[in-house]
């Protein structure tokens, strides 16, 4: 597992194709560009508990901020395994989040 640093370039919240609630945050490396999200965050067809308010908030926690609009610009840490983003971190606290493991329970 390789941490990197990244600034948010693009944070996008919208309704997919298939009317699920998902964001993505794209994320610069510097040298190159990925993104992290795309999530079925709310299905209105099932009840799905809070994943859509906890998924929302932990990425505001981890970039600091206390408004969407405010993620561009922001620098994180990002855990990457075989080319996938697995979490992201503040970018001085020892604060991650792991959406697998919150959508595991």
């Amino acid at each position: 597992m390789t941490i990197r640093n990244a600034r948010i370039e693009e944070a996008q919240l919208f309704i997919d194709d298939h009317g699920f609630l998902a964001c993505v945050i794209k994320l610069d490396y510097g040298s190159s560009s990925q993104g992290f999200g795309i999530f079925e965050l709310y299905n209105p067809a099932i009840c799905q508990d809070a994943f859509a308010g906890h998924f929302l908030m932990s990425v505001m926690r981890i970039a600091d901020v206390y408004d969407w609009k405010y993620l561009i610009g922001k620098i994180i840490r990002v855990k990457v395994d075989d080319g996938l983003i697995k979490s992201i971190g503040h970018v001085i606290k020892e604060d991650w989040f792991t959406p697998t493991d919150f959508f595991k329970k």
